[in-house]
């Protein structure tokens, strides 16, 4: 009898553990790829991006190097940040910042932006 309820119960936690742990692995930022111009801001490693549907963006990136693609169109691939809810249990890609950018890889489109970039 001891032996069934040690395997019932270890069958029920090898079912549960794997939701738990995909509960709690919630990422905290959502991936994203658009098109549009690259700028250089007036501040020094500042870049801004204007996409298809005339959103600016402010970009930012460790890894990706932007300056060589200034006023070209490009494809961007990165990630918005998240803010936490207003009850601070989790983030929504709604309550991501308006205008921020993580740019996590880049792809030129054209040497130079359209006119209406």
């Amino acid at each position: 009898m001891k032996l069934s309820l040690v395997i019932g119960t270890l069958a029920l936690a090898a079912v549960a553990l794997p939701g738990v742990a995909m509960a709690q692995a919630k990422p905290d930022t959502f991936t994203h790829t658009m098109t549009g111009c690259l700028k250089k801001t007036q501040d020094a490693n500042s870049f801004s991006f204007t996409d298809e549907n005339g959103k600016m963006w402010e970009l930012e990136s460790k890894t990706v190097q932007l300056a060589p693609h200034v006023n070209h169109t490009v494809t961007i691939t990165g990630k918005l940040p998240q803010k936490p809810n207003p009850n601070g249990n989790g983030s929504s890609p709604d309550s991501a910042p308006d205008n921020r950018f993580r740019v996590t890889s880049l792809k030129m489109v054209s040497e130079s932006c359209g006119q209406s970039q």
